[in-house]
């Protein structure tokens, strides 16, 4: 059965002026959101997507990317996203992705999974996990997302309080919606001087509608993270590499 499914999904869409930052290129926000839709559409052609998933109150969730990239699109310009499994350890799921434009490879990134139970919010252990170990036994192609350390001291930069529009169909703070949100602590002058070359992210714990956040900064303004004014739990952590 599963020679009937296609290994490596390709996902083709023009630049929205929606998913471009002040640039006018792809934001680091706009490239998560479509990498992530990429992933949707593969596991729903699968089997296991969101729907799949739904009936059995489970869902996929992120908990690690991965992102190097050589050039941002402009807007309008036209990117094929390449995604496929990559096999499975444990609990957790891997995904690869290449970005190209007319053939030509811009980007890479790596992604790890986890399926939760959507009441108690627990990792799960399930088939569909399993499943993608048809996919490929080989290692990783590129470098797996590695763990962000955290600095003992930082900057608070802003507080933002969560909103109904920051939140997907899992009721949590939606992955691009976060990346957004560190985003949001540099100013437009310094991002138009400015470019991620590559950046890893954390998704550490869920956050909800009307949380407060506060987005922490190195001195270096390369890590940031976020914690929750409730009970102080760092709910992500960013490591950015700048092309200055």
């Amino acid at each position: 059965m599963e020679n009937d499914f296609i290994r490596v999904w390709r996902f083709k869409q023009q630049i929205h002026w929606a998913h471009t930052d002040a640039t006018g290129k792809l934001s680091p926000a706009g490239l998560m959101a479509l990498l992530q839709e990429a992933a949707w559409q593969h596991a729903k052609h699968i089997g296991f997507g969101f729907e799949a998933l739904e009936t059995m109150n489970q869902a996929w969730v992120l908990i690690r990317q991965a992102v190097q990239i050589e050039r941002y699109p402009n807007w309008e310009e036209v990117i094929t996203i390449e995604t496929w499994p990559r096999g499975a350890a444990g609990l957790i799921a891997f995904r690869e992705f290449r970005i190209l434009i007319d053939d030509v490879c811009i980007g890479t990134a790596t992604s790890s999974w986890m399926v939760i139970d959507t009441t108690s919010r627990r990792p799960q252990k399930i088939d569909a996990v399993a499943a993608y170990k048809v996919f490929a036994t080989e290692p990783l192609t590129f470098p797996e997302a590695a763990k962000v350390a955290i600095p003992k001291i930082g900057q608070p930069i802003y507080t933002q309080v969560l909103r109904q529009s920051q939140i997907d169909q899992h009721n949590h703070l939606n992955n691009a919606e976060m990346v957004r949100i560190a985003m949001d602590a540099f100013s437009t002058g310094f991002l138009k001087k400015h470019q991620v070359k590559s950046f890893t992210w954390n998704f550490i714990a869920e956050s909800f509608e009307e949380e407060e956040i506060t987005i922490m900064a190195s001195d270096d303004q390369e890590t940031l993270w976020g914690v929750r004014s409730s009970d102080e739990k760092i709910i992500f952590a960013a490591k950015y590499n700048w092309l200055r």
